[in-house]
């Protein structure tokens, strides 16, 4: 497992940012700042200063969602240049639920939902939170097998 393309040319100083590639758009009320790609907040580079209230000022009111929080990360990172992307088939947005991707990309995964106790629904006639669970523990000795525990 090697690192993803994108956080080596950050790590080199070669990209001043890093987003990571979604598998569909979800930024909240920052959508129109964002574009038409799909990217995720969840793994990111920046540089020491980096600030979030230029876009904050320009959409101003209450952050209501994970949804608000990713777009605002991301409108700010686009704005100021970001365009070095951590790809789908590098790390993976990782769940069990569609549309997400249930493999471990070549160099990890950024699981979905493994840090909500409560998912509050069903899926394929199961309680969520089992089929999660199941989902991590397949992937588990993989996991420690990458990361070398």
């Amino acid at each position: 497992m090697g690192r993803a393309r994108a956080i080596r040319d950050w790590l080199d100083g070669r990209a001043d940012f890093v987003l990571a590639a979604d598998v569909r758009p979800c930024f909240g009320r920052f959508a129109a700042l964002c574009g038409d790609r799909s990217l995720n907040s969840g793994v990111r580079a920046v540089s020491p200063g980096f600030a979030l209230d230029v876009v904050l000022a320009r959409v101003p009111g209450a952050l209501t969602s994970e949804l608000d929080e990713q777009g605002l990360q991301c409108a700010a990172l686009l704005a100021a240049g970001a365009t070095a992307v951590v790809e789908l088939d590098e790390v993976t947005i990782c769940s069990p639920f569609p549309p997400h991707l249930w493999h471990l990309g070549r160099a990890g995964a950024h699981f979905v939902g493994l840090n909500t106790r409560v998912l509050g629904f069903r899926f394929e006639g199961r309680a969520a939170e089992d089929v999660r669970a199941e989902h991590w523990d397949g992937h588990y000795p993989e996991i420690v097998r990458r990361v070398g525990l």
